[in-house]
């Protein structure tokens, strides 16, 4: 663990403290079967990495091959031109991030850009020189309750405020136990007394971070005892936070309690988080959809598609909600959509 100190105020990290079913989700929730396109129009491209609902109403999806709007009507599809520096910088969408402003944040495997809504034109925006050879890839992004823009990146946390321009960047120092411990962070989160929370990763070791708002500077707990993995981070409106599923993981030690441990197996490993309005928790895996009630620690198992050949469309990417109150599951196979009223899955896919 690094030398950070002890917090009074410390949101418990929770990784699945629940009971697991691999029956799914019986007669409450059915699943409608695969059909051609999102009413008839298609995503750009079948592997779904982000969606959201904006305020007036668009869903977005974020795709391996182009950015897609869809308006209830049909779907304009963004894609890089490399001849065009108002195009977006990499086909593959990892992020996207409404702000206050209504500005639309698009993280993709190359870089940070911004679309301006009026002329549908982007803006590439240089965050910092990559001191070896690979892309930029963002990862996950956050606006603060003092509309702060914050960004994960492989390669260090990035820091905008729209009022000063620019960005401000974070990375490791192995010589400054006050800096990120890895250099991939995996989630950006705030909790309900307005601390600001990251997590990281490398290949053996996962952190999570408290900001100091006053220094800027991290405190730091290693997560330790599970052999499960998480890409996800997320605090909910308990103020607990959530991983991955091992058991509790006390945020002062990181460690994790032996007789609080639950068989997780079910999930190999935790791509995406979401709280929805209700209080559920839903966590996309690498072998489904999980949806987890807090309120009696129960979890259940949704596979999207039966079948052994269905590994695509049950690998799951993405998870957005907006206004509408609809679900948007985006795995390798598609999209899908939760009706909040019926109950029911749709899928939405690419047919090239």
């Amino acid at each position: 663990m690094g030398n950070g100190r002890v917090f009074t105020h410390a949101v418990p990290i929770v990784v699945f403290l629940v009971s697991l079913s691999a029956t799914g989700f019986g007669t409450d929730l059915a699943l409608v079967r695969p059909r051609a396109g999102l009413f008839g129009v298609e995503p750009p491209h079948r592997s779904i990495y982000s969606v959201i609902e904006d305020r007036d109403g668009f869903l977005w999806i974020g795709t391996l091959d182009g950015l897609g709007r869809y308006d209830g009507y049909e779907m304009l599809v963004f894609r890089h031109d490399p001849d065009d520096p108002a195009t977006l910088s990499n086909n593959a969408i990892h992020v996207l991030l409404e702000d206050r402003r209504g500005v639309l944040w698009v993280g993709t495997e190359d870089g940070l850009d911004s679309l301006d809504r009026r002329t549908l034109r982007f803006t590439r925006h240089p965050v910092f020189e990559l001191d070896h050879d690979g892309g930029l890839i963002i990862t996950c992004g956050h606006e603060d309750r003092e509309g702060r823009l914050w960004f994960g990146t492989n390669h260090g946390l990035l820091l905008h405020r729209p009022d000063r321009g620019g960005f401000e960047a974070f990375k490791p120092d192995p010589d400054d136990p006050s800096s990120l411990e890895h250099t991939a962070v995996i989630g950006i989160e705030e909790d309900r007394n307005g601390s600001l929370w990251m997590a990281t990763s490398s290949v053996d070791a996962q952190t999570v971070h408290r900001l100091d708002p006053k220094r800027m500077v991290f405190d730091r707990v290693a997560v330790t005892g599970s052999d499960r993995w998480s890409f996800a981070f997320l605090i909910d409106a308990q103020n607990r936070g959530w991983l991955h599923p091992a058991g509790p993981v006390a945020l002062t030690t990181g460690g994790v309690d032996p007789e609080e441990w639950i068989d997780a197996g079910l999930c190999t490993t935790t791509r995406v988080m979401l709280e929805t309005p209700d209080g559920m928790l839903w966590i996309g895996c690498d072998d489904g959809l999980f949806e987890v009630d807090p309120s009696n620690k129960t979890v259940r198992r949704q596979l999207l598609v039966e079948g052994d050949e269905a590994y695509l469309e049950n690998y799951v990417r993405a998870l957005g909600t907006g206004p509408s109150g609809t679900l948007w599951v985006g795995t390798q196979g598609g999209l899908f959509r939760l009706d909040p009223n019926a109950k029911l899955f749709e899928h939405h896919t690419h047919r090239p």
